[in-house]
């Protein structure tokens, strides 16, 4: 029979498992955050006498690529939170892992996820800009309907693909496409548990913006850590339950040929 475990049992073992471990997670987290402001410093000197429409059109070209190169880093994140999690030698440098580990692949999932998002936001971009140039009651409600309903499936979208970092470092022989498939299987009756996860951190996240987000340094990596065991303790049960249905497959066959 399946135990997951709860949300504050994940809490309470990451704790633990990062006790000792905070100097070189911290380290990690300024790593990133450093290198994506010096990107993000480079670009704002580099378009800052461009007229409005090309800078506006050069910065969403420059939002997306930020998004895959995101992306490339959270692999390298999940690589350094699995080590902590399974107890095995973790460095600063891991988190770039996913520049040197199957690239091509990293950059196509993240590319495609990013293409859904913005595709689902599309319709609220398109229904506030009308609605700002032309106000009007009945645009307001559609733009306000199409953003709840974009973020409500984007939402969705997120936790069934959420496990996707971690199967590329667990199943490096997947495909793209089988790496996507694999996360919806595994979290088919599991979104809605990830979800309320991720909406537990809440009350941390307002604290780090309390603490003009310097609190992030902590409160990254325990989420991360967090986040690794759901998905440790989702491939064990996952494990187990297929453990099982061979043993009944088993026992059926020879209940069959015994009768």
């Amino acid at each position: 029979m399946s135990h997951y475990k709860s949300s504050a049992e994940l809490k309470r073992l990451s704790k633990e498992q990062l006790l000792g471990k905070y100097s070189t997670v911290v380290l990690a987290v300024m790593l990133c955050f450093t290198i994506i402001f010096f990107i993000y410093f480079f670009f704002f000197f580099a378009t800052f006498n461009l007229a409005p429409t090309l800078h506006s059109i050069i910065g969403s070209i420059m939002q997306f690529l930020m998004g895959i190169f995101v992306g490339i880093f959270s692999v390298g994140i999940a690589r350094l939170s699995m080590n902590i999690a399974c107890d095995k030698p973790c460095h600063c440098f891991q988190v770039f892992h996913g520049f040197q580990y199957d690239a091509d692949k990293i950059i196509s999932i993240q590319f495609i996820l990013l293409i859904i998002g913005y595709a689902l936001q599309a319709p609220y971009f398109l229904l506030s800009r009308l609605h700002a140039k032309s106000p009007s009651g009945i645009l307001f409600l559609l733009s306000s309907l199409a953003f709840i309903i974009g973020t409500g499936v984007n939402i969705y979208i997120t936790m069934m693909y959420s496990q996707w970092t971690y199967i590329v470092l667990d199943s490096p022989d997947y495909s793209m496409r089988e790496t996507l498939r694999y996360s919806r299987e595994c979290m088919r009756g599991h979104k809605g548990r990830r979800f309320f996860l991720a909406l537990s951190f809440l009350p941390l996240i307002l604290l780090c913006i309390c603490g003009c987000f310097a609190p992030l340094l902590w409160v990254l990596p325990y989420m991360n850590v967090v986040t690794a065991n759901f998905y440790l303790d989702l491939m064990k049960n996952r494990n187990t339950n297929d453990a099982n249905d061979t043993n009944n497959t088993i026992g059926n066959h020879i209940d069959e040929t015994v009768g």
